[in-house]
């Protein structure tokens, strides 16, 4: 295993820390495609690891995923560190809820095969108030094109699959005692990946459901949509 670690200066000091650590873990996983961890440290508030592709695509689309990936977590991270320094200055919040102040991200490859690369990044950050909040943003990945995969690109075209999934989440969503209370249908664009075992639909804190319940995922196995599954989907 090969380990490069670069330190750079951010724009702002957070938390009163000098400098942000960036790791960079390059090692050979046996899956058709090999997935890197990139890793982003500034002290014990601020944890980021990042999926980096390797090899399997063009070059141009490992670049652009890539570039995806990083910037999913720089984006929200950039908000958290504004949001995080107005907390910290703020006289009236109590101390303890300053040195609370989290940001961590993560990743992890469901589906991996000479089909797919199906992956979701997990961020969770806390700037204050009464609880932190998590959310996941997934990409689903068609090799050997590369090409990034909606949802309705899974099925056939003019199939009725969301009226199809619409009962399996609620079917799903009852079984488990979950407070459906803000569903309204699965969409073309609604988050998804695949495993090895069928599709997960999953939905933001509050999205459909008490914050309490956290990410709701809910499991569509190939068998339960066979007849509409596109053939490059059919497990």
């Amino acid at each position: 295993m090969r380990i490069f670690h670069l330190r750079t200066e951010p724009a702002s000091a957070i938390l009163g820390l000098a400098c942000l650590s960036i790791f960079f873990f390059f090692s050979t996983v046996e899956a058709a495609m090999a997935v890197a961890p990139m890793r982003i440290t500034q002290g014990v508030w601020v944890q980021a690891t990042l999926p980096q592709l390797q090899n399997g695509l063009p070059p141009q689309s490992l670049i652009e995923l890539n570039e995806l990936f990083r910037n999913r977590v720089l984006t929200v991270y950039r908000h958290f560190e504004q949001e995080a320094l107005e907390t910290r200055a703020d006289p009236r919040l109590p101390e303890h809820m300053k040195e609370a102040l989290t940001f961590h991200a993560d990743y992890e490859v469901f589906r991996n095969d000479s089909r797919f690369v199906s992956l979701g990044q997990t961020i969770y950050q806390y700037t204050g108030g009464a609880h932190g909040m998590s959310f996941i943003s997934a990409a689903t990945i068609q090799l050997p094109s590369g090409r990034l995969c909606k949802l309705s690109d899974l099925f056939v075209v003019g199939a009725n699959y969301q009226e199809r999934l619409d009962g399996i989440v609620r079917r799903g969503g009852a079984s488990r005692g979950l407070p459906l209370w803000d569903f309204h249908g699965v969409k073309a664009d609604s988050g998804f990946y695949l495993t090895d075992e069928g599709l997960v639909l999953y939905f933001q804190p509050y999205e459909i459901a008490p914050y309490s319940e956290g990410i709701v995922k809910i499991l569509v196995r190939y068998q339960e949509v066979a007849d509409l599954l596109s053939s490059a989907t059919d497990h």
